[in-house]
């Protein structure tokens, strides 16, 4: 019953009626977790990354992911 409703509003949506794909593409960009810019590559030398790990994690590089629902009919 959940998921029927929440289908329809998607369907009743205009963004949906009018472009279906572009609607589909936004609601991915942004519900899913987007990593900002990728992390450099270790030089082969052995020396490490600028920035420490613990700073790292501090300031994670990814948004938080939001839950996408899904029906299953």
């Amino acid at each position: 019953e959940k998921e029927a409703k929440q289908l329809r509003a998607v369907l009743d949506h205009s963004a949906f009626q009018s472009d279906p794909v572009s609607a589909i593409q936004e609601h991915l960009k942004s519900t899913i977790c987007v990593q900002a810019d990728p992390q450099p590559i270790r030089p082969k030398d052995g020396t490490k990354r600028s920035g420490d790990r613990k700073h790292q994690k501090k300031h994670s590089k990814f948004k938080k992911i939001q839950p996408m629902e899904i029906s299953r009919t």
